[in-house]
C-alpha cells in the first residue's frame, strides 16, 4: 500500500478559528468554558438550578444548532485548511470522509421506538443526507458525490473514518482526501440527555464532563504526490482496530478497560517502532468511568512506552468534543510535530459511550 501522509490541517474550536490558533492556545494552557447563556436550566430538574458551563466556538456558529452549526464549523476548518494548501485540479479527484455524532446519548434517555416514531440517530441521519455538499459548497469545493464517505459514530469511530480515508487515497480512487469529524455538545436536548446519564458536569455531579465543540481536518496525500507538488509531508499515521464494546456506559458492568487495552495491545502489534512513543493523547473528559476504563487499561497493556510517556487532554482546552474527539487529537499531535515540539509519536487512545475503543499512532513525517 502507498505511504499515505497529512499535508494539511484546519481546525475551529473554542480556542481559536483556526489551527495554528487552537493548537497553541491548547499548549499554553488557555481555558475558555463559560456558563451557557444559551440554555435555561432553571426549566429543567435534571439539570439543577446553577448555570452549566460549557466551551463554546464563541463568534464563529453562535446562535446555531444541529445541522446549521455542523455546516458552519466544518466550513471554517475546510477553509482554513484550505488557505495552506490549495487543491491542484479541483474537487474531481478529492474525496472526503467526515465523521459525524451518532446521538448515542440522545437514543438512550428515548422512549421505545414505536411505529411512526424514529429514534433521534435516524432522524439525526436523514438530516444529514445533503449536509457534506452544503459544507464543502460554503468553501467553494465541488467533489462529486461518489467521492463522500460519510459516516455516524462517536470518538472511536474516528479511527475508521480516517481509516476509510486512507483507503480512498491508497487505492488511486481519488488522489486526495479530506478527512475530519465536526460535532458540537452544547445543543439543548444533547445537554438534558447528558445530566438524565449523569455524564454532564454539574453542580450536583462534579465528576462529568464540560461540553464543548469542534471541526478539524486533515488532508491526506499519497507521499510520493505531495512531494512531487512540492508539499511538505506533516505527519504519517496508522489506524487501529475499532474494538466493538461488550457493553455500554450504562450497564451494570463496572469499567475495567479491558476493551481499550486491546485496542491498544492491537495497534502496538502492528508498530515495528515503539520505543519511541513520546505523548500519549487522552480521552478522559472529567467523567470517572472513563477514568477508570483508562486505569484498567494501563493495567493490562503494562507497556512501559505507554506508561511512561506524557498525557495531553483535549478536553482540558476544548471540552467534551464527541465524535470530534480523535480528529482533534490527530491535528494537535501533527500540528506539534509540524513545528517541532514533538519528535516522537503519540499515541492517541479513544473510548465511546457505547463500550468500543480503538487508538491511533501519529509519527512525524521526515524527507527521505
Amino acid at each position: 500500500m502507498s505511504e499515505i501522509s497529512i499535508t494539511a490541517l484546519g481546525m475551529a474550536t473554542p480556542l481559536g478559528p483556526t489551527m495554528p490558533d487552537s493548537c497553541a492556545a491548547f499548549r499554553a494552557a488557555i481555558r475558555r468554558a463559560a456558563n451557557l447563556n444559551t440554555v435555561d436550566p432553571c426549566e429543567d430538574a435534571a439539570l439543577g438550578r446553577e448555570p452549566i458551563a460549557g466551551c463554546r466556538a464563541a463568534y464563529l456558529a453562535e446562535g446555531y444548532c444541529l445541522g446549521a452549526k455542523i455546516v458552519l464549523l466544518g466550513g471554517i476548518a475546510l477553509s482554513d485548511l484550505l488557505a495552506r494548501r490549495t487543491l491542484d485540479g479541483g474537487g474531481s479527484r478529492t474525496g472526503v470522509a467526515l465523521h459525524l455524532s451518532d446521538c448515542f446519548l440522545l437514543d438512550a434517555v428515548s422512549e421505545p421506538v414505536d411505529e411512526g416514531h424514529a429514534l433521534p440517530s435516524a432522524q439525526w441521519r436523514q438530516r444529514c443526507a445533503s449536509l457534506v455538499s452544503r459544507m464543502l459548497a460554503g468553501c467553494g469545493l465541488n467533489i462529486p458525490p461518489e467521492n463522500h464517505h460519510l459516516s455516524f459514530g462517536s470518538h472511536a469511530g474516528f479511527v475508521a473514518t480516517l481509516a476509510a480515508a486512507a483507503d480512498m487515497v491508497a487505492s488511486g480512487r481519488v488522489d486526495r482526501c479530506l478527512a475530519g469529524a465536526v460535532d458540537s455538545c452544547l445543543d439543548p436536548e444533547f445537554l438534558l440527555a447528558a445530566a438524565v446519564k449523569g455524564v454532564l458536569k454539574t453542580a450536583a455531579n462534579p465528576v462529568g464532563f464540560v461540553p464543548g465543540e469542534a471541526a478539524a481536518f486533515a488532508l491526506l496525500e499519497r507521499t510520493a504526490d505531495a512531494r512531487r507538488a512540492a508539499a511538505h509531508p506533516i505527519a504519517s499515521f496508522t489506524c487501529g482496530r475499532v474494538v466493538p464494546g461488550e457493553f455500554d456506559r450504562f450497564s451494570d458492568n463496572p469499567p475495567d478497560g479491558t476493551v481499550l487495552a486491546r485496542a491498544i495491545r492491537s495497534l502496538l502489534a502492528t508498530e515495528a517502532r515503539r520505543a519511541d512513543i513520546a505523548l500519549v493523547i487522552g480521552d478522559l473528559n472529567g467523567d470517572e468511568y472513563r477514568a477508570r476504563t483508562w486505569g484498567g487499561a494501563l493495567a493490562r497493556v503494562r507497556s512501559r512506552t505507554v506508561l511512561n510517556a506524557p498525557m495531553w487532554v483535549p478536553a482540558q482546552g476544548f471540552g467534551e468534543t464527541g465524535s470530534a474527539a480523535g480528529a482533534v487529537g490527530m491535528c494537535l499531535a501533527a500540528r506539534a510535530m509540524e513545528r517541532g515540539h514533538l519528535t516522537g509519536a503519540a499515541l492517541a487512545w479513544l473510548s465511546d459511550e457505547s463500550g468500543a475503543a480503538a487508538a491511533l499512532m501519529v509519527r512525524p513525517a521526515y524527507e527521505a
